[in-house]
């Protein structure tokens, strides 16, 4: 599990995460983390927002700074 801590500060860099159904969605721009009750990511990638729900997340690492 990750903490919400770390995921919050890599807001705003590229990331890479893998998914616990086997998917990997790389080099997306983290929004934003976690926020009280909104248990998601917010990522943005090709051009779409996707809100990924912070339980399916099995890892999450920087690809490259903003």
């Amino acid at each position: 599990m990750l903490g919400t801590r770390t995921v919050r500060e890599l807001e705003g860099y590229k990331v890479s995460v893998a998914l616990s159904n086997g998917d990997r969605l790389d080099d997306c721009d983290l929004v934003a983390g976690p926020r009280g009750d909104a248990n998601r990511l917010w990522l943005f990638t090709v051009g779409i927002d996707l809100f990924v729900p912070l339980t399916d997340v099995v890892a999450i690492w920087e690809t490259g700074r903003p």
